[in-house]
């Protein structure tokens, strides 16, 4: 193997270790969420649940919305200039923060002239806070992401959600006892998710060593040629969250805040699981950029970072639809039943957003960002239809089934457009034998589905490792590269 390919593997083994550092932090922070959304459910109910669901889906657009494709534009030409990297780090901050004073400002006054409960006037406002605090956070992680050290801003980012788990348990836990409103203990677990973010913010800037190179003043040339190639990419944040998350507002507006809290249940756990392809392509995203200019290394990296997505996904997703029942009701109890529906029709939206991850970063290095954000807009379109005319008949089952149709018609359409982009069509062979085990799996344990979830958990990771195996899913160049050797 050359030289290059010798780097590859080097730096690809850096990426696996992010990612693995990445993934055993997301892993705390699921562990700290599993462990509090049973409390936080059973003390609220799915109506409170829906309007604290609501209101976190809000601020995750209000986050969206106010990054506009800075960090990653910034993250993008940091990893091509390294010599720049303070530069456009200390830029995508004034960026950021001015554009969510103002945005968070508006966006707080137009909620508070809704019809919506005060609970959630109240807590979006609370909850802009996280919004200024992550944009003041945005040059840590630039240069984190830049430098491949994605493992200290995700250990930032744990730190804070476990602060803020134990606020929320200590919250709830506390009005129990004094028998407290359960409206007011909402709005001090939305503080306890602003303290949270604070000291996410504090630790990651402990762990910078770099902090002098955020001081440089504001440079107007730089910063609107660096926004100008944002604000497409924004864009495109923006219109796939509305694709994710527009169900959430739609249910809300034509059903009810108990729909909200049901549906959004089923929705928590994926959100969880969608996680880690993002953490995974936050890390590999730096080594694309970097050999944009080498066809043949670009294309290598790509296709692994395809079938590793591929290999993932498909034991969570069909895992998913088997034990729907045993983690609705662990996370919900009895009374959120009804969430095991949804969530079995949303473990196929897993699958597809799996596979969809290893397509927007390899357009993003390719400066298609104008054409993925015509394809959101096209899926945005086609959802939020579909959810108008169906919600108000089929609630949260509705909501999921066009979430599966909408993510499936916005994987194929972002494959067409990187094999118009690139010339080249990536192979599905090992996604396709990932999904015959999975199937194998699937079709095994189906019929134990009711068994104990430990002993289906088990079994299901030996019969779908046994599958890949047999069927060779796994390419040994990928296990060479991922421990780091040529």
């Amino acid at each position: 193997m050359g030289l290059a390919a010798t780097n590859i593997s080097s730096r690809t083994a850096v990426v696996a270790q992010n990612t693995v550092a990445q993934v055993v932090a997301r892993a705390v922070s699921v562990l700290a969420s599993l462990a509090v959304i049973p409390i936080l459910t059973r003390y609220l109910g799915p109506t409170l649940f829906g309007d604290y669901a609501l209101v976190i889906t809000l601020n995750a657009f209000l986050l969206s919305v106010t990054d506009l494709g800075i960090q990653t534009i910034a993250t993008r030409d940091a990893s091509q200039a390294p010599e720049k990297m303070g530069l456009l780090a200390s830029q995508a901050v004034i960026l950021r923060t001015l554009g969510t004073i103002v945005l968070a400002g508006i966006s707080v006054a137009i909620l508070s002239l809704t019809g919506y409960p005060q609970p959630v006037k109240l807590g979006f406002a609370i909850m802009a806070l996280t919004v200024l605090v992550n944009a003041l956070q945005t040059g840590f992680a630039v240069i984190l992401q830049s430098t491949l050290k994605l493992y200290l801003l995700s250990l930032s980012e744990v730190i804070g959600r476990l602060v803020s788990t134990g606020l929320t348990f200590g919250i709830i836990v506390l009005a129990i006892q004094v028998a407290a409103s359960h409206a007011v203990a909402l709005e001090e677990i939305f503080w306890a998710l602003v303290v949270g973010s604070l000291i996410s913010l504090a630790v990651s800037a402990v762990l910078v060593r770099q902090r002098s190179l955020l001081r440089s003043g504001f440079q107007g040339a730089l910063a609107w040629r660096m926004l100008r190639d944002a604000l497409p990419l924004g864009a495109v944040t923006v219109a796939s969250l509305i694709l994710y998350r527009a169900d959430t507002v739609l249910l809300s507006v034509l059903r009810t805040a108990h729909d909200v809290g049901i549906y959004n249940l089923s929705y928590r756990f994926l959100d969880l699981l969608l996680a880690v392809p993002g953490l995974f392509m936050a890390s590999v995203f730096p080594l694309l950029s970097a050999h944009a200019g080498d066809p043949a290394s670009f294309r290598r990296i790509w296709q692994k970072a395809l079938d590793a997505l591929a290999l993932a996904g498909v034991p969570l997703a069909f895992g998913t639809l088997l034990t729907a029942p045993h983690l609705i009701h662990f996370l919900g109890g009895d009374q959120f039943a009804a969430s095991v529906e949804p969530l079995q029709i949303l473990s196929f939206v897993v699958l597809l957003s799996y596979l969809d991850f290893a397509f927007p970063h390899a357009l993003i290095i390719a400066n298609r960002q104008r054409s993925i954000l015509m394809i959101l807009v096209i899926g945005v379109a086609l959802n939020v239809g579909l959810n108008l005319v169906f919600i108000p008949k089929g609630s949260y089952i509705a909501a999921a089934t066009v979430s599966v149709v909408s993510e499936l018609v916005n994987v194929l359409l972002a494959y067409a457009l990187a094999v118009r982009t690139y010339g080249y069509s990536l192979s599905f062979i090992a996604p396709l034998k990932a999904v015959l085990a999975g199937g194998i799996m699937l079709a095994v344990l189906y019929p134990f589905r009711q068994f104990n979830f430990a002993l289906i958990v088990v079994a299901g990771v030996l019969i779908y490792g046994g599958g890949v195996l047999a069927l060779r899913a796994v390419d040994l160049g990928l296990i060479r590269d991922l421990r780091g050797r040529p």
